[in-house]
């Protein structure tokens, strides 16, 4: 949803290029994946999943400040286009980021989220 309502709000409504700006809310969601596996993974003696929230977080605030050095290069030069977008290195570290900060998280969610799920059916029997 947050990057429904970016694309919606930014693209639709203010008609401007919502691209600089979807970086943190794809980072965000491996943030809420990795919460969801810290709330409801149990791994014995591990502080794994403890190591992987902090990690996506970290990655969120990489990307969301790249995220907000690049906005702040685009408002001050007014001749500023998709072209510089994506010739700055600002908005590479911020996809990076957001890639690797949600896509970890997403193939540790597809792997663990059948464990978690029939760990809670057979609490529930």
């Amino acid at each position: 949803m947050p990057v429904a309502f970016t694309v919606f709000g930014v693209w639709g409504y203010w008609h401007e290029d919502p691209l600089h700006l979807l970086a943190p809310n794809i980072a965000f969601w491996g943030v809420v994946l990795e919460f969801y596996l810290f709330s409801n993974l149990e791994v014995p003696a591990s502080r794994a999943p403890f190591y992987y929230s902090i990690s996506s977080a970290l990655l969120w605030l990489v990307s969301a400040i790249t995220t907000h050095n690049l906005v702040r290069a685009l408002a001050s030069n007014p001749k500023a286009g998709l072209m510089f977008e994506l010739g700055s290195k600002d908005f590479w570290f911020a996809y990076a980021a957001a890639a690797v900060g949600c896509g970890v998280p997403l193939w540790r969610f597809f792997k663990f989220e059948p464990l978690i799920s029939e760990h809670k059916q057979n609490k529930e029997a």
